[in-house]
This record gives C-alpha cells, structure tokens and sequence, in this order.
C-alpha cells in the first residue's frame, strides 16, 4: 500500500472541494484510500489555503544510466548494477505478447482440417466415378 500523497490523491481532494464536499468527508475519503491521517490533513490545508500540495509520483523515475550507452559507471551505478543484476541474467524482461491467442490458432487450424475433409474427402468421389465409368442410366421415357 503506498501511504502517501499521489497526485490523484491531490485531484480527488481539490475535485471534492469544488463539489462543495467538507474537510472532514475529504479527510475520511483519504484515509480509505490508505494515506497517513497527518499528510490528508496537511493536503486538505494546503489546498485550502492555496499552497502547493506536495505529492510524490506512485512510482521512481531514474534517468537512463550512461552506461546503457558505454560511457564510464559511478560508484552509485555500481551499486545499482549490482543489486538488480538479476534483472539482466534473466533475460530482457519485456516479454511480448502475441497478437493472437493460441487457442484461436488451433481453432483455425481445427476448422481448415474440417472443411478439407469435406471438400476433398471419402465422399465426394463417388459421384465423380459414377460420371467417369457412365454407370448412370437414363430413366425410360414415361409410358413406355
């Protein structure tokens, strides 16, 4: 659970405020949404008072390394390196997905085998060989 303020913490509290909701309904609504009592009370002032609430971003962004490039590797960059050095044994890490689900692939493939069978199959020969053999007869003309 992430117990500090996210920027859409800070959307929902300002939304709530400008659809007339009160600091106590706004600070009930945080904390069920995981965040300190202590930082909901101090988002609700700040917006109040028109200061700039402090948010952090749900996630880390890190610049790309100059390593990824060939450049020189600091003693920080190291120490990266080092405690995820399982991330790059394992592989690139960004599997992607195909298009198509397998199972789509063997339905089709179970549908050509089908309408092969029966276009090309046991049965449709034999009319064929009637033709070819002219073991057809012509039915006698009516009353005759």
């Amino acid at each position: 659970m992430i117990h500090e303020i996210v920027s859409s913490d800070v959307e929902l509290a300002r939304g709530m405020m400008d659809s007339g909701r009160s600091d106590t309904e706004i600070l009930a609504y945080l904390a069920s949404r995981s965040v300190e009592p202590a930082k909901a009370a101090q988002l609700v002032d700040d917006l109040r008072h028109g200061r700039k609430p402090s948010a952090q971003l749900p996630f880390e962004l890190r610049p790309a390394a100059p390593s990824a490039v060939g450049g020189p590797r600091t003693a920080g960059e190291e120490a990266q390196s080092a405690k995820h050095a399982h991330r790059k044994r394992s592989g690139s890490g960004k599997h992607k997905r195909s298009a198509i689900p397998w199972w789509f692939v063997i339905l089709l493939g179970i549908t050509a085998l089908a309408l092969g069978y029966l276009l090309l199959g046991p049965g449709s020969s034999a009319p064929t060989d009637a033709i070819n053999n002219e073991k057809h007869e012509i039915p006698p003309a009516p009353g005759k």
